[in-house]
């Protein structure tokens, strides 16, 4: 009755309405404990498929070797188009990111105290999510984001000396004497 997929689903969900569908039986065969992947199309045993949550009969679609790639893939195109939205190169060296690998790239927060604890987890966000944390970041190639934090710390280029203290180095004999 041209109502859209979207509609359907939600009215299913509002009242709490479970369905399985027809595709999701002919890729799966409990008897035998094995299922078909719709990305690489190989017949696997369940096992071999992320359960789409822990308590859930139910398995994903990709097997895992598939899913592991895919999301890999994912996360490698978002963090390039993080870098891409901050212009691209280390506000501090000016390192372009064609000039390089992406995973060289970091993202220094100015103010410590603005930072999102689960930055970590931010390239599984929206995109509108991602850009408001980024743009609170400084885009800086590793090495400078690390100087950058030791001179945060007050340590000078070159320099071994925390806190005044001496670094102690132990002397090890490799001659086999």
């Amino acid at each position: 009755t041209n109502k859209s997929h979207s509609s359907v689903r939600y009215w299913l969900k509002k009242h709490e309405i479970n369905t399985v569908h027809k595709s999701f039986e002919a890729r799966t065969d409990f008897e035998n404990n094995q299922k078909s992947c719709v990305k690489c199309g190989k017949i696997k045993p369940l096992e071999e498929f992320y359960k789409k949550n822990s308590n859930s009969k139910y398995y994903a679609s990709y097997c895992k070797c598939c899913a592991n790639k895919y999301y890999t893939e994912r996360i490698r195109r978002v963090k390039i188009k993080m870098i891409e939205y901050k212009g691209g190169e280390c506000e501090r060296c000016e390192l372009k990111l064609e000039d390089t690998h992406y995973s060289v790239f970091d993202f220094h927060h100015i103010d410590p105290d603005e930072k999102d604890p689960n930055f970590g987890n931010i390239k599984y966000q929206k995109w509108e999510v991602i850009k408001k944390e980024i743009d609170k970041c400084q885009l800086l190639c590793s090495n400078c984001h690390r100087i950058t934090h030791a001179e945060l710390e007050g340590l000078e280029m070159g320099s071994l000396d925390v806190e005044g203290s001496t670094p102690s180095f132990r002397t090890i004999d490799f001659t086999n004497k």
